[in-house]
């Protein structure tokens, strides 16, 4: 499993997201949503909620990794930290009937390890010169 943090969201949203004994839960609420639907003065937070700041995904997966997110303390505020998983073998079966049912040039073969269509080396050409 691997974590990349990567760069607040630009655009200034006010979050929060509500904290049960000491760790974040749900999704984060704008702020106006907090103060006007449960009358939370968010300059003088309770404890049941924290400051929240949103991240964009920076994460790449490899080809049979699935990314996910989850909220983590860092400092006073909860952000969005992304990681990557392992695919399950369920997920990779799927991800397999997906490639296989993608268009794809005649005489290709697919390739499971890299979970796409590559040329067969059966088809008929010359050989390429090869410099020693």
């Amino acid at each position: 499993m691997s974590e990349i943090i990567g760069e607040p969201i630009p655009e200034p949203m006010e979050l929060y997201i509500r904290i049960v004994d000491g760790q974040p839960v749900d999704h984060p609420i704008l702020g106006d949503n907090l103060r006007h639907a449960l009358g939370i003065d968010t300059n003088n937070l309770p404890p049941e909620f924290a400051r929240f700041v949103r991240f964009e995904n920076t994460v790449t997966p490899r080809i049979y990794e699935v990314v996910q997110v989850r909220y983590e303390w860092d400092g006073g505020v909860v952000k969005d930290v992304f990681y990557t998983r392992p695919m399950n073998e369920q997920e990779r079966q799927i991800r397999r009937a997906e490639c296989y049912a993608a268009p794809h040039p005649e005489g290709y073969v697919f390739n499971e390890e890299l979970a796409r269509w590559v040329p067969s080396v059966d088809l008929s050409g010359s050989t390429p010169d090869v410099i020693a």
